[in-house]
């Protein structure tokens, strides 16, 4: 699971960028840019699921202009 592999380390550093999101039907699809350059699999973008990102991250960075005024204060 997600947190044996934080605690053992095989959940290694890496950054992506979210840039865009899709509805397809009842699910969310979100376009990525990936850091490893344009030499991977679709150019460094791809899509990936909601659930993708509940067991993969651990950790995201979202500008403070993105959020919504009442739930800005739990974060700043």
């Amino acid at each position: 699971n997600k947190g044996d592999r934080i605690k053992w380390g095989f959940m290694k550093p890496h950054a992506m960028t979210i840039i865009g999101y899709k509805m397809m039907n009842s699910d969310i699809r979100f376009e990525c840019v990936n850091s490893w350059g344009q030499e991977t699999i679709g150019k460094g973008y791809f899509h990936i699921s909601l659930k993708w990102i509940y067991d993969n991250v651990d950790e995201i960075i979202v500008h403070k202009n993105l959020f919504d005024d009442g739930l800005i204060h739990l974060y700043a």
